[in-house]
Order: structure tokens, then sequence, then C-alpha cells
């Protein structure tokens, strides 16, 4: 495997990886207000 195919497969698992609900988790709803947590 050279360069270019590592850092390809490196980028891709990153992104299976890196979804909106793993950074910012999932939003909670209460009392009306939606809350989307920063931090998971």
């Amino acid at each position: 495997m050279n360069h270019r195919e590592r850092l390809s497969a490196t980028g891709d698992r990153i992104l299976d990886h890196a979804g909106v609900t793993q950074v910012y988790g999932d939003p909670v709803t209460h009392d009306g207000k939606t809350i989307v947590p920063a931090q998971r």
C-alpha cells in the first residue's frame, strides 16, 4: 500500500467515526427548548 492509499484509507476511517452525533451528541428537547450538547 503506497502513501496515498494509506492516507485515503485513514481519511475514510475518520469520516466513518466523526459524524455530527459523535461530536455534538443527540439534541435534547425539554419544555419546548432544544439543547444540542457541545461535547459528548
